[in-house]
């Protein structure tokens, strides 16, 4: 269970690394006696770190498919170090270890599945008052639109994507106020990717979503960018904002917007850092063209104004690269 003190690390940590990739290679993880591919609820399994780049304090990510990831803490140094699986049977898990300053160890090369066990004891009690929902749910091709909505919780939000077998994992931080994001998949094929929100205490979101990866190797996706915005408690609600440059939308939806430059990471994912204003009322200036993806939504070119349409609701807020 996280504690009140490592809740308030957790938050710090997020917030400190908001659009970047955690570091990598630094140290290297493993389970020290190799269970296979399936764990057993609230049994303790000791940890090898490799290396001796990271900086102790170490934890344990995991995010459950699905369900609610947890952060434990799994050793004050780079020996002794255990995890308890405090995830419920059934679960599908990815797992990442992490330092005291973020850099990761890596995520596991698969995911495993956990079971029942002789105690439940070390299992959270689940939560139903904060949660994200999505727009797919079991796969989604090169460059496509990857939209969640998060209802509860406290802002601002940060969305921690990681993909299996991958290095790093990345963490972006949404502006105050968004509950809305749209990633724009340039995740590699024949993969695995896993997007888990975590809030301004540290609190995970139930509801987890994970896909598989195909499509094109091309991730260039014509500068189409990730965004994040508001959605209105009911497809009739509205937002606003002011506009220095004016387009037009068949959504009529005023929005506020941002742009930011790219780095690329090793898995696929993109990052983001800095950024650069601009405001309007929905398709591109200039003539640039919309991208339509039926229910995964509406997006523009990255240099654009844009308008999405995710599960009905009219979304607005900010871009990403």
């Amino acid at each position: 269970m996280l504690s009140h003190s490592f809740a308030a690390f957790l938050s710090a940590l997020v917030l400190s690394h908001s659009c970047a990739a955690q570091t990598s290679g630094l140290f290297k993880w493993s389970f020290t006696d190799a269970p296979g591919e399936t764990l057993t609820e609230c049994s303790s399994l000791p940890i090898t770190i490799e290396s001796t780049g990271g900086k102790a304090p170490f934890y344990m990510m995991a995010f459950p498919s699905g369900g609610t990831p947890t952060t434990s803490l799994i050793g004050t140094g780079t020996t002794d170090l255990k995890w308890i699986v405090n995830q419920p049977s059934g679960s599908k898990i990815l797992l990442n270890v992490i330092d005291s300053t973020g850099s990761s160890g890596g995520t596991s090369a698969f995911l495993y599945t956990v079971a029942t066990g002789p105690s439940k004891s070390c299992l959270a009690p689940p939560s139903s008052s904060f949660s994200v929902s999505s727009n797919a749910t079991t796969e989604i091709s090169t460059c496509d639109p990857w939209g969640f909505v998060l209802k509860g919780g406290q802002s601002p939000y940060t969305v921690v994507l990681a993909a299996v077998d991958s290095p790093s994992i990345t963490n972006v931080t949404l502006p105050a106020g968004d509950n809305a994001y749209t990633y724009i998949n340039r995740a590699g094929p024949n993969g695995a990717l896993i997007a888990a929100f975590s809030d301004a205490t540290g609190a995970w979101a139930s509801g987890t979503p994970f896909v598989s990866t195909k499509g094109s190797s091309d991730t260039e996706c014509g500068g189409a960018s990730s965004s994040s915005g508001k959605a209105p408690v009911d497809s009739s609600s509205s937002s606003s904002g002011s506009s220095s440059r004016s387009t037009t939308s068949n959504f009529n939806t005023s929005l506020s917007t941002s742009t930011s430059p790219t780095s690329t990471l090793p898995s696929g994912i993109m990052t983001t850092s800095g950024t650069e204003t601009s405001t309007g009322t929905g398709t591109a200036d200039g003539g640039s063209p919309l991208q339509t993806n039926g229910a995964l939504g509406l997006m523009v070119r990255s240099d654009s104004v844009f308008s999405i349409l995710l599960a009905g609701v009219a979304v607005v807020g900010s871009v990403y690269a």
